[in-house]
């Protein structure tokens, strides 16, 4: 068995190894994604905790939208602000900067955007701000 298969959570690695349409193909459609990627992220914020490289809190709350959600190819705009926004979060991670979110702002008249910031994520004296 190849050596990420013991980094999956049990239910995924047991359905690629089990469970299986009629044609003998892994039913890739029916893994949550959402949940997996939640459940690992855990899992690499806990081992990061016990080395003491981490010391926030992480809580997850996922959502499967289905085929409703990917019904249509996205519009020009939908694709340049989730490009945009996923790339100052990516900025962000790489710099080490950690309780944000990004927001854009700032868009042109033909929907461009002209400027995406970042945001604290909390305003208390339990987690401070960024």
């Amino acid at each position: 068995m190849p050596q990420y298969h013991s980094t999956l959570p049990e239910a995924v690695a047991r359905q690629l190894t089990l469970d299986r349409d009629p044609h003998g193909n892994v039913q890739v459609s029916l893994i949550e994604t959402e949940k997996l990627l939640a459940e690992m992220v855990g899992r690499r914020l806990a081992e990061m905790k016990a080395e003491g490289t981490y010391i926030g809190k992480f809580a997850t709350q996922t959502h499967f939208f289905g085929y409703e959600g990917r019904c249509a190819a996205p519009s020009n705009f939908d694709a340049d602000y989730c490009y945009s926004l996923g790339y100052t979060a990516a900025m962000l991670i790489g710099e080490g900067r950690t309780g944000l979110y990004v927001v854009g702002t700032q868009y042109d008249s033909s929907g461009r955007r002209v400027d995406c910031r970042r945001r604290a994520c909390y305003d208390d004296d339990e987690y401070g701000t960024s």
